[in-house]
């Protein structure tokens, strides 16, 4: 979406002192409370890679890589994220997180959709990582809806 590059530019604009970003999901579910509160709806997960760099500025010649060197300067951050229970965070590639929100934004854009049109607050989504879960819930909100 650009945001990374264009913080690059403004605020790094020295390439070789720029930082190296992490991506992620969230899937834990959270309903806002208040301006400064929220409550934890529902456990998800949070998968992450480093962000990649293009290797050459020529987008269409670039190709998404990741420095062994990266890796091991990132460690830290990376074993403080996964062994944190509570965010079920994980490494993942730069390509799985790209197939994976792909998924996240299909679901969200069929299953809100279907919550909303049965009336299903919250409590009553079930929340699924597969997708014989999803079709689980697809036939739970069908159910629902044949009832009104």
């Amino acid at each position: 979406m650009g945001i990374l590059e264009e913080v690059d530019e403004s605020v790094f604009p020295d390439p070789a002192q720029r930082p190296h970003y992490m991506i992620g999901i969230n899937t834990n579910g959270t309903s806002r409370t208040g301006q400064l509160s929220a409550y934890h709806t529902s456990l998800g997960e949070m998968p992450f890679p480093m962000a990649p760099r293009l290797s050459s500025p020529e987008p269409s010649h670039g190709q998404w890589h990741q420095a062994p060197r990266l890796i091991r300067s990132a460690r830290p951050m990376i074993d403080a994220l996964s062994n944190s229970p509570n965010l079920n965070a994980r490494l993942v590639s730069a390509e799985d997180i790209l197939h994976l929100q792909l998924k996240k934004l299909a679901i969200n854009a069929v299953m809100k959709a279907t919550h909303c049109f049965v009336g299903m607050q919250n409590p009553h989504v079930i929340f699924f990582t597969t997708a014989m879960d999803s079709k689980a819930d697809l036939s739970l909100c069908w159910r629902r809806y044949r009832r009104y």
